[in-house]
Formats: C-alpha cells, sequence, structure tokens
C-alpha cells in the first residue's frame, strides 16, 4: 500500500514538471528560440521519458521496500 502512494505522488510530480517543460517550449516557441520541429521532438521526448519514469517507478519502489524490509 505504501509503494503505490508513493508511486502515485511520485507521478503527479513527473506530470508537473514534464507540463512546466512543455509551457517552457512553447515560451522559446514563440520568442522562436527554437524551431517547431525541435519543439515537437522536445514535446514527445519529454512525454515518452514521463510516461517510462511514471510506468517503471511502482516496480522500482517495490524492489526497494523489499530490500530494506528483508535486512529488518
Amino acid at each position: 500500500m505504501v509503494v503505490w502512494i508513493i508511486s502515485f505522488f511520485s507521478v503527479m510530480i513527473i506530470c508537473q514538471t514534464v507540463g512546466s517543460l512543455i509551457k517552457v517550449f512553447r515560451i522559446a516557441v514563440e520568442r522562436e528560440e527554437i524551431t517547431i520541429a525541435k519543439h515537437k521532438m522536445l514535446v514527445r521526448r519529454s512525454i515518452l521519458i514521463g510516461a517510462v519514469l511514471a510506468v517503471s517507478l511502482p516496480f522500482g519502489y517495490d524492489k526497494l521496500y523489499e530490500s530494506l524490509f528483508k535486512w529488518m
């Protein structure tokens, strides 16, 4: 149960971070600091990395807690 609560809050933080990155990329396009093609690539990468992290974190936390409680 604890693992799922921690994972939920981690996913919320990841979503907020990805959302903030997308806003920053949009501002960079408006200022013409990056091209639209680069903007699309950066947004896709951010979403992909965020999704991979969000999916893999519960398993990582589960392994961590198993190893910690195994020693106790």
